[in-house]
């Protein structure tokens, strides 16, 4: 995945540190908030992460935590569906819609769910298994699922 050379925000990658943000986020979204009660749904814990690690982060890096975090929602939602391949293919649409529209207020660039798709799949294959991700979905189809996605919301 694209991000910058150097992170301004510390040790490792923003997209890593990241991460805490965005998976609350999605937590609120999920439960209908609104971008004001999210931002304002932010305990001081997370405040202070965010302070530290958002200074000066470039959009890419914005990006790429955005990604990171689809794909481990992803993951989530294969380990956790009984669904067919049908099922689970709806099931991705679903929650890619739902981080996408929950990560909104942040800086990340969306088109690039679609070109960076295959680095979305690969993520997604570390964290359950390229056996059991490909016995489910193939790259091409989940390409198009990233594509389908990018498109509707420009």
């Amino acid at each position: 995945m694209e991000s910058c050379d150097k992170c301004q925000g510390g040790d490792i990658c923003a997209a890593v540190n990241l991460q805490p943000l965005l998976d609350h986020a999605y937590r609120m979204h999920q439960r209908g908030l609104d971008k004001m009660q999210i931002l304002l749904a932010v305990d001081d814990d997370l405040e202070i992460l965010t302070e530290r690690h958002t200074r000066d982060v470039r959009p890419a890096c914005w990006t790429k935590a955005a990604l990171l975090r689809i794909a481990a929602i992803l993951a989530d939602g294969l380990r956790a569906s009984q669904a067919d391949d049908s099922g689970l293919e709806n099931l991705f649409r679903g929650r890619i819609r739902r981080a996408a529209a929950a990560f909104e207020l942040f800086p990340w660039a969306l088109g690039s769910l679609d070109s960076q798709s295959m680095a979305v799949y690969g993520r997604l294959e570390e964290l359950v298994g390229e056996d059991e991700l490909r016995h489910h979905m193939s790259p091409r189809a989940f390409r198009k699922i990233c594509s389908d996605i990018a498109v509707e919301t420009r």
